[in-house]
């Protein structure tokens, strides 16, 4: 049984210095043609297959992957940066000393919380 497809055509869409993109028609090997959407990229690679009908269960899959992904990378300064969040939020100002530590605020130690941005974002969202 030969289940090799054959290529009929591949059309370039677009290249640019990171990404190549091509429309790639087959044969395959029951004989019908399908066409596929290639992007290539240095150093990556993916293949997904989706049915029509199955898109909303894999955007949902991929939205719990994307959110424990990013909960787990942060693992317990991910509340440290939530709660400055919203220090900075209810107050109005970047909090120059560590608010949330008896000594460092009791000795005026000083800190910088450069990511603060970051910290308002988290907490309004």
């Amino acid at each position: 049984m030969n289940l090799r497809e054959t290529e009929i055509s591949n059309k370039p869409i677009f290249e640019g210095k990171l990404i190549d993109l091509n429309v790639e028609t087959i044969s395959l090997p029951n004989g019908k043609t399908a066409t596929r959407e290639i992007v290539k990229h240095p150093d990556a690679s993916a293949a997904i297959a989706i049915k029509k009908e199955k898109w909303f269960l894999f955007f949902i899959f991929i939205l719990i992957l994307c959110i424990s992904i990013f909960l787990f990378s942060y693992g317990s300064d991910f509340y440290w940066h939530l709660k400055v969040g919203q220090y900075i939020s209810s107050h109005h100002k970047i909090p120059f000393t560590d608010i949330f530590s008896w000594y460092a605020s009791s000795n005026h130690l000083s800190w910088i919380s450069h990511e603060w941005l970051f910290e308002v974002l988290i907490y309004r969202f």
